[in-house]
């Protein structure tokens, strides 16, 4: 008897896995210099984390617990790591140096 019931749980299936291989192997052999930016971008925004985790650690000490960094991260959504930096640790160092100010009286 054919059980036609799916599940609920998303799993790749073996054609769906060759078609991204293939897709991936393609682009890479098409492409290199675009694959070696995106591996730079990841590199640099797993560093920039990194540090963030580092910061964090030192400002709470005892009291930094990884699941509440994690989630704060995740919350804060698709901004700037440098912003999320601020919003976490109250460092606005790389921002200050992203986006230089002008004082208001300075534009009059």
């Amino acid at each position: 008897m054919h059980d036609n019931h799916k599940s609920t749980a998303w799993a790749p299936s073996i054609s769906d896995f060759l078609r991204h291989a293939e897709t991936v192997a393609i682009g890479q052999a098409t492409d290199d210099e675009a694959w070696a930016d995106d591996v730079n971008f990841y590199t640099v925004g797993m560093l920039q984390i990194q540090r963030l985790l580092a910061e964090r650690k030192r400002q709470l000490g005892n009291k930094f617990v990884l699941v509440t960094f994690h989630d704060s991260f995740i919350k804060a959504g698709r901004l700037p790591v440098s912003l999320i930096r601020r919003e976490m640790t109250g460092l606005d160092d790389e921002v200050r140096r992203l986006w230089p100010r002008q004082r208001l009286e300075d534009m009059r």
